[in-house]
């Protein structure tokens, strides 16, 4: 017989739920068996499901052998986790279209704290954005897509999320109407963009109105010139005050422009705390000035740092800082 001494129940209610904080909601589903006490301050206490495929919400057919979402074991985790939240949903398309049905069914009953919904994926159809975005406008604070003709269905439906937070798109247009004058998102704390292709009136039209971005991820193509790498920079600077996180990568060579741009952002953004920056320059003079130019943002806390260098007659210069830590790095 087990002893109270030796029962997981010996811990108290807040102490049971602290200690199986660092337990994954499919390791405790696993364990749920141990205790009464386990259910009720562990699953039941659970408010984020973050990866719906690692739960074991999927059957095998007898007669094909395939996997398949099996409905039951969903509506038995909805029934087992009634705090949750927030919700994000990854995976296979036909798993997240069944999932997002099966929610659809039964959330008002059996998740009615249910206020976030996000849904990362790169490809759905447009019947799959149409019911999504239907059902859940206000739920949506994350959306990362990347095929063109699901940015162009979704045009439809983006100045309705009011609570869109983060935003994930191939080319700063996406961000436009189809006339591309009138901007469909704004109040953005986090945007990635993957090409800019010399758009730098929208982009300025864009900040404009996301002037509060906390986290902006920018890749720079081959299309976008001199002119617009500058002038993109220089807007980071003047406008983007409270930014925290800043990633830039540069798919073609610069020259010693870009050193006194990122001068401007380490004076002006000093809310900045991690600076991921992968840069390839012409000469060895603009290797010198960059890498000087990082230097002054003495307040990160993390820096992911890439400059190049190839020269056929000076040989090759790579500095690669990846840094972890709260003290100076220089």
């Amino acid at each position: 017989m087990t002893t109270l001494k030796t029962s997981f129940d010996r811990f108290g209610d807040d102490l049971a739920e602290l200690i199986l904080r660092y337990l994954s909601l499919e390791d405790q589903l696993r364990l749920e068996c141990v205790s009464k006490q386990f259910q009720s301050s562990g699953i039941q206490q659970q408010t984020d499901i973050n990866n719906i495929r690692t739960l074991n919400i999927y059957s095998v057919s007898s007669v094909s052998g395939e996997k398949y979402f099996d409905n039951n074991k969903w509506l038995s985790l909805m029934k087992k986790c009634p705090n949750v939240c927030n919700v994000e949903i990854a995976g296979p398309r036909d798993f997240r279209t069944d999932i997002l049905r099966a929610i659809d069914d039964r959330w008002r009953q059996l998740w009615p704290q249910l206020r976030r919904l996000d849904y990362l994926t790169v490809s759905m159809t447009v019947e799959d954005i149409g019911f999504w975005c239907q059902k859940f406008t206000k739920m949506i604070t994350n959306i990362s897509i990347a095929c063109k003709n699901d940015y162009n269905s979704l045009k439809t439906y983006l100045s309705s999320m009011t609570n869109l937070r983060d935003l994930s798109v191939g080319l700063i247009e996406h961000t436009f109407s189809g006339g591309g004058d009138q901007l469909l998102v704004n109040g953005l704390r986090r945007f990635s963009c993957y090409r800019l292709d010399n758009q730098l009136t929208k982009f300025e039209t864009f900040i404009a109105g996301n002037s509060d971005l906390q986290t902006l991820l920018l890749t720079f193509h081959l299309k976008d010139t001199e002119e617009t790498v500058v002038s993109v920079l220089s807007l980071i600077g003047q406008r983007l005050q409270r930014l925290k996180q800043l990633d830039l990568m540069f798919v073609q060579t610069i020259n010693l422009s870009i050193a006194n741009q990122l001068m401007t952002i380490a004076n002006s953004c000093r809310l900045i705390k991690y600076l991921k920056l992968h840069v390839w320059v012409d000469s060895l003079a603009a290797y010198e000035v960059t890498y000087c130019s990082v230097k002054h943002m003495k307040q990160l806390k993390r820096l992911n740092f890439h400059l190049l260098f190839d020269n056929k007659n000076l040989g090759r210069l790579i500095t690669k800082v990846v840094w972890y830590s709260t003290a100076n790095c220089y």
